[in-house]
């Protein structure tokens, strides 16, 4: 069964008596609608609308406006739509969806998620549940919550800040990323910037030129394909350079070094005796202190 009101008036639509599934779309005004326990579609249309869905699996779409967007117990199917809206995806396993343009919060709540942002400065918090949330372009603040969770940041815009998230993969590359607190983050076949934390944090390159520092804590960094610069800064860092041209430089603390294949330069750079440094095929150059190890490297500067 569909319903449409189209005058641009405000509505209150209340389903909750009904006993068969109803598809609703509401008007250009801002209306409220408050769906049933039964399988809702709900349309807000115009306007800065409050759609509840209650129980359900309900697909709920806020429309243009600033709209506040409940999906209640099920598993829902919300698109914000355009405008600055604020979407609670409430329990079970929901996907949420941000179609449009705004600045947007989107709750997960408890429950397995996915979170789209889409363009926009975006807030996005999974809650409890193994989710998976996409910022999308502007700059956006991931907070993963509690579970096995994996955030997409994009990097055309701004970085992508990210707390609590086990996994931050880079969409696409632009001036940086932020990535997790002690969490694994990696970058793409182009040139990246990764940005490490305080804690103990796992970064890779993947391909292209990438720039990656691993920041304070015990970090393991590889920089993949491509002429990388690896700086591992405080903490006892392993950095890998993998294949081109990479210049490694440890920091405070004692590093162990690794070249991999093409004209490395590597420096562990901290002066405490006893760091390592693994040159690798090519031509490396390794400046290195009175106590440090080195491997494999054709010239040794200290």
């Amino acid at each position: 069964m569909l319903r449409r009101l189209r005058p641009a008036l405000a509505i209150t639509v209340l389903l909750a008596a009904l006993s068969a599934p109803l598809a609703f779309s509401a008007t250009a005004g801002p209306d409220r609608l408050i769906g049933s326990d039964l399988l809702d579609r709900l349309s807000g249309g115009g306007g800065d609308d409050t759609i509840l869905g209650r129980a359900g699996d309900d697909r709920l779409d806020g429309g243009t406006g600033n709209d506040t967007i409940a999906g209640g117990a099920g598993a829902d199917r919300i698109d914000g739509g355009d405008g600055d809206d604020d979407v609670d995806g409430g329990a079970d396993d929901d996907a949420i969806v941000e179609a449009g343009f705004g600045d947007d919060r989107l709750a997960g709540g408890p429950g397995d998620d996915e979170l789209r942002g889409n363009r926009g400065n975006d807030a996005l918090s999974g809650g409890d549940g193994n989710d998976t949330i996409y910022g999308g372009t502007g700059v956006d603040v991931i907070d993963c919550g509690p579970g096995d969770d994996t955030a997409y940041g994009n990097t055309r815009a701004d970085r992508a800040n990210t707390t609590n998230c086990e996994r931050v993969l880079v969409e696409s590359t632009g001036p940086g990323a932020l990535c997790a607190s002690g969490g694994t983050c990696s970058g793409t076949e182009g040139d990246d910037v990764l940005d490490g934390s305080s804690a103990a944090d796992q970064l890779f390159g993947l391909g292209g030129d990438d720039i990656i520092a691993g920041r304070r804590g015990n970090d393991t960094i590889s920089g993949g394909g491509g002429d990388d610069r690896i700086t591992g800064d405080r903490g006892r860092d392993v950095l890998r350079g993998g294949t081109g041209n990479d210049r490694l430089t440890g920091g405070y603390d004692r590093d162990t070094l690794y070249g991999g294949a093409g004209n490395d330069t590597l420096s562990p750079g901290s002066g405490v005796s006893g760091e390592i440094v693994s040159c690798g095929p090519g031509r490396d150059t390794a400046i290195v202190g009175r106590g440090d190890r080195t491997r494999g490297c054709e010239i040794v500067r200290r």
